[in-house]
């Protein structure tokens, strides 16, 4: 297999489409935003201003697209938000997630330095063993877990709840994660502002208190 990276940044694209099919098919209706947001948010001149930038990270073996890491990036402070990473079921067990998540990571310490700033963490989310539905879901769940761990992630917080992501969907209680990058990365400096970047909440919202409660335990 010859593996090589590229960022996709047009929302009329084949490569976008087949990000999308994967997408769609591998995250649950709640833990979804909706598809043609990606095509505003990976627009190359976004993120030049005072927005901070997302990438769509693909992974393909020739022509072939085998999977995407999708992530934020984020200035002050410092840290990744790596929001969603899937491969094709053909191409799985063959160490493409983990090249993805380290392609990234590679990326995101560069942009650090670009700013003169400390990579201090990549936050992720992923769901929660004691909430599956039934054992085919369990048993999707802790393979998910599984992947996390693989990655070096461990958890930040299982009292995390992720909002509602659209007017049809509920909050989520999922396993908030993280991978520090610098002996500087703080859980709660990292936790207050993931939930203020991310989503708009601030310290004295009941989400956040419930996992600054974890993290106080």
């Amino acid at each position: 297999m010859q593996l090589r990276f590229d960022w996709v940044t047009d929302g009329a694209s084949e490569e976008f489409a087949a990000f999308a099919e994967l997408y769609e098919a591998s995250f649950p209706d709640d833990e979804r935003e909706p598809t043609h947001k990606f095509a505003e948010w990976i627009k190359p001149d976004v993120g030049e201003g005072q927005r901070d930038p997302n990438y769509l990270l693909a992974a393909f073996d020739g022509d072939e697209f085998l999977g995407f890491l999708f992530y934020s990036f984020y200035r002050q402070p410092c840290f990744a938000f790596f929001v969603y990473i899937a491969v094709n079921l053909n191409a799985r067990g063959k160490g493409v997630a983990s090249a993805l998540f380290q392609e990234g990571e590679r990326h995101c310490q560069q942009l650090a330095k670009q700013l003169g700033s400390e990579f201090l963490a990549v936050v992720g989310e992923v769901e929660r063993i004691e909430d599956a539905l039934d054992e085919s879901d369990r048993e999707r769940r802790v393979l998910r877990l599984k992947l996390f761990d693989k990655l070096g992630l461990s958890i930040l917080s299982s009292g995390y709840t992720q909002p509602a992501l659209t007017d049809d969907s509920e909050p989520v209680p999922l396993n908030l994660m993280w991978k520090p990058a610098s002996l500087k990365a703080n859980r709660r400096e990292i936790a207050l502002a993931f939930y203020r970047l991310v989503f708009e909440l601030d310290e004295d919202h009941e989400y956040v208190q419930q996992t600054l409660k974890e993290l106080r335990a």
